[in-house]
């Protein structure tokens, strides 16, 4: 695996078109000028993927899901790959919690643990709690934490995997969903963000259940989702969601209202192919899976306006400063 540091100001320098856009800045400002933040594609990992999808990362291990090969590939923050685990099932969704990596199982609808130290796959919820359709899984608050579209609720699990809270996931007009397919959690207000895959929708919910607000609508057009994958929030409250058609990374605020969104489409030496699954490191870069791509491209997000100014300053006067570069 490499992860490929990229030099800004020589990249600017450069006069090839293509060696340019290796290094993608955006500028967007909102109606009023109140928000502006600049995102920057700084590298990529590109050795040793097939089709890559979920991702979990800790301080120090890069964990890759690869459902069609059926491997966890593990790589070191320094950009090596460590080692990979072979599994069975049909996974979807992946995480860390103590000792082991779990994913969702969709055929055989179960979460499947894999002990990180003896490859060891085992159902540790076998005879505490049986699942309907479990499409993804995060750790929050210290707990595991699994979405189920089939009860249309979210669960959290304590270290012995028995159930400590059940969330009810209800729209506006209090029915179930069952087409709910990702989910994030705010600590910042103990909401939960969740992502509705045919409605191409987004709805919070409190620690209750009870439904707060909903914003997006399917269609390609600005602010519109086609075919959303994996949704998240970042450090600077941005709700960031892929859409899998139309190579998108679309990015919101807390509010509802659309910022602005990357497509790297039309970069070949940079492309995101079906940006599916999404993670964020210590430092709060976003790493992006390209499943058909086989590579997973990495991106700051500066939400600052001093931030952006000094990325256009840098732009304008490419000697002032010492270069912008990844060091993971």
């Amino acid at each position: 695996m490499n992860i490929v540091r990229l030099n800004i100001k020589d990249s600017l320098m450069n006069t090839k078109l293509h060696t340019l856009f290796k290094v993608i800045i955006f500028l967007f400002i909102t109606v009023g000028g109140t928000l502006a933040f600049n995102i920057s594609n700084i590298g990529s990992i590109e050795d040793n993927l097939f089709a890559p999808t979920s991702m979990t990362i800790t301080h120090d291990k890069i964990a890759v899901l690869e459902p069609f090969s059926k491997e966890i590939k593990i790589f070191s923050s320094n950009g090596l790959i460590s080692y990979k685990i072979n599994f069975s099932g049909h996974a979807h969704g992946l995480t860390v919690f103590n000792d082991y990596y779990f994913f969702c199982d969709i055929d055989d609808n179960k979460i499947i643990a894999i002990n990180s130290t003896t490859f060891e796959q085992l159902d540790l919820f076998k005879d505490k709690f049986v699942f309907d359709n479990p499409v993804d899984i995060n750790v929050c608050k210290g707990q595991l934490t699994i979405m189920d579209a089939g009860f249309s609720a979210i669960y959290q699990f304590d270290e012995y995997f028995n159930v400590t809270r059940t969330i009810p996931i209800r729209n506006s007009r209090n029915e179930q969903i069952h087409t709910i397919a990702s989910f994030d959690y705010n600590k910042n207000n103990s909401t939960y963000i969740i992502f509705d895959q045919v409605k191409s929708s987004v709805m919070t919910i409190d620690e209750t259940g009870k439904f707060l607000t909903e914003f997006g609508s399917y269609g390609s057009q600005l602010g519109e989702i086609t075919r959303g994958g994996d949704i998240l929030l970042t450090p600077d409250n941005l709700i960031v969601i892929t859409d899998r058609y139309q190579n998108r990374v679309l990015i919101y605020n807390l509010d509802g209202k659309f910022e602005g969104y990357f497509d790297l489409s039309a970069t070949s030496n940079s492309a995101v192919n079906i940006p599916s699954g999404m993670a964020l490191d210590n430092n709060g870069l976003l790493f992006v899976a390209s499943t058909e791509g086989a590579n997973i491209q990495i991106f700051q997000i500066a939400t600052s306006v001093s931030e952006a100014e000094s990325i256009l300053a840098e732009l304008m006067y490419p000697n002032l400063n010492d270069t912008v570069s990844i060091e993971n």
